[in-house]
């Protein structure tokens, strides 16, 4: 009874000498020495001499957070930079498909078709639908004028909302001519085959803003007349 005592009480010491080591901020090798050594003689008391001999070591250090983690941590945006509701180019082309009121449904068709560029490009699919508007987009349009018993045409320039409006229109109409079933997947193969077109005469779209522009130039003398 006597030893079981003493032996709770050798323990006390060396569990509160090590916890005033521990909350020190300088210990000098000599002090872990000294407590290495009172650890010795508790464990030859208790027989687990072994055990506590080993000396004092730092703690490991904890495994470093996956990528993933620290990615997700900092707020980093994903891969896949969907773009807010309330982009401009994306708000207009949904009142352009948008028929009958239901523009979440159009919604809708505008979002799957990002999915579907991403899918087949694996690249941001929002820089692909400016480039390829932007490819579309006729700088002016042709008026026709009579000119006493003839009848001319006049090119006029139009401004950024008319040249996005004519080539989304174009886009659609030469989308509609393609074999996939759905509107989404159409507008998605268009927009990559427009960015892609080395001959504007290969791609419907192109080659509208092809006669377009030729038609201008062979009637720019037009330009001036009232």
């Amino acid at each position: 009874m006597f030893y079981a005592e003493m032996l709770v009480l050798l323990r006390r010491a060396a569990t509160n000498t090590v916890r005033q080591s521990a909350r020190s901020v300088t210990t000098t090798p000599n002090d872990a020495s000294l407590v290495n050594e009172a650890l010795g003689v508790v464990g030859s008391v208790a027989g687990q001499k072994s055990a506590f001999q080993q000396p004092l070591t730092a703690p490991t250090p904890t495994p470093a957070a996956s990528p993933l983690a620290a990615y997700l941590k900092n707020d980093q945006p994903p891969l896949m930079l969907i773009p807010p509701e309330e982009d401009p180019l994306l708000h207009y082309m949904t009142s352009v498909i948008q028929k009958h009121g239901e523009r979440k449904k159009a919604a809708g068709i505008v979002a799957r078709m990002l999915l579907h560029i991403h899918t087949l490009t694996r690249v941001p699919p929002l820089p692909v639908v400016r480039r390829a508007v932007l490819d579309a987009a006729p700088a002016c349009k042709n008026v026709t004028m009579v000119h006493g018993t003839k009848r001319l045409f006049k090119p006029i320039a139009l401004g950024e909302k008319q040249r996005t409006r004519y080539a989304i229109q174009w886009i659609l109409e030469s989308s509609n001519k393609r074999p996939e079933h759905k509107l989404e997947e159409r507008l998605a193969r268009e927009m990559i085959d427009i960015i892609q077109c080395t001959d504007p005469k290969e791609n419907d779209t192109l080659k509208k803003k092809l006669e377009v522009h030729t038609l201008a130039m062979r009637n720019r003398a037009n330009a001036t007349m009232r």
